[in-house]
């Protein structure tokens, strides 16, 4: 694996991170 590919696998799995989270917020502050 090269360095750019996990940078982009790091921001890939950190903006599914933050989705999640949002999704969850959003859920529970309805």
């Amino acid at each position: 694996m090269s360095r750019q590919n996990v940078c982009q696998h790091l921001c890939l799995q950190e903006y599914i991170l933050n989705s999640l989270a949002i999704r969850i917020y959003n859920y529970k502050g309805h």
